[in-house]
């Protein structure tokens, strides 16, 4: 610049790098906001989910005993565990969805690049909690696996 005019006052100074990040930074930071949020809400509703199903085996105690006194394997009761816990999960999963349908025009602004109504993105979602429901249930199902059956009938 000095080379063409040396007269033209130059101020502020910067790279097109520069200038392109200074452009994306609040794309960027919503970006980053929405996802902590994101984990944050995955994190709540695992531990919730923990929480519920934690209950329902120690509510039904006794006919775990029983299922297991009665020849019931295991695996059996560790399935009985998980699939309660993926029914919950598909009924978060479906609600979430009608919501997430509904608020397609909120959404518009956080996405670039994919569309509101993205096929993948809400089936690696469903997948996502689906796994998490799975890790979830995994302590109250082996709980329920370990439970003696001679001592749960005695208990009662």
């Amino acid at each position: 610049m000095r080379a063409v005019d040396p007269d033209l006052p130059v101020q502020d100074v910067k790279t097109l790098e520069e200038v392109v990040s200074q452009s994306v930074a609040p794309p960027r930071f919503r970006f980053v906001l929405v996802g902590l949020f994101a984990v944050l809400a995955l994190a709540l509703s695992v531990v919730g989910l923990y929480g519920v199903i934690s209950q329902s085996v120690a509510h039904r105690t006794q006919e775990i005993g029983i299922r297991m006194a009665l020849g019931a394997s295991r695996a059996t009761i560790a399935r009985m565990v998980i699939i309660e816990a993926l029914a919950l999960a598909a009924i978060g999963v479906a609600v979430g969805v009608a919501v997430s349908l509904g608020a397609t025009r909120v959404l518009v602004g956080f996405l670039f690049g994919v569309e509101a109504t993205n096929v993948a993105t809400y089936a690696m979602v469903a997948i996502v909690i689906a796994m998490s429901a799975v890790a979830a249930s995994y302590g109250p199902a082996r709980r329920a696996m370990r439970a003696d059956p001679a001592m749960v009938l005695r208990a009662e």
